[in-house]
């Protein structure tokens, strides 16, 4: 199926699923199979926010109005975003996928850190 089957499956399905796994999961097949000419990352990042957002609403006492929606402000992470980006679609294996999912959860972690929301 496509990525879309897959987002909706984690929304409409009862899948047990992680509720910021799943969201980085996406982020990274809509960053490395660049379906548009242009801003495939940044949608990705889109993506990751909202599917988050609805799985924490979904699955926990937690009920937010809205998502929290950013665009990534820590340019001196850029290189390896690039750099993870392109090891999905090159190696693709768990290893690439274990060091993609653990540096948006590092990166998500410090967005919030430094900022009043």
């Amino acid at each position: 199926g496509c990525i879309l089957d897959i987002y909706n499956m984690y929304l409409y399905e009862d899948v047990s699923t992680d509720m910021f796994i799943t969201p980085i999961i996406i982020h990274g097949l809509f960053a490395a199979f660049q379906m548009f000419h242009n801003g495939n990352k940044k949608l990705g990042r889109l993506m990751q926010n909202v599917l988050m957002w609805q799985l924490i609403n979904k699955n926990s006492n937690y009920k937010f109005d809205s998502p929290v929606i950013y665009s990534n402000p820590f340019d001196q992470f850029y290189a390896e975003y690039q750099k993870l980006t392109v090891d999905l679609v090159v190696n693709g294996d768990n290893l690439a996928w274990n060091k993609w999912i653990m540096f948006n959860l590092n990166r998500n972690i410090l967005f919030f850190k430094l900022t009043t929301i």
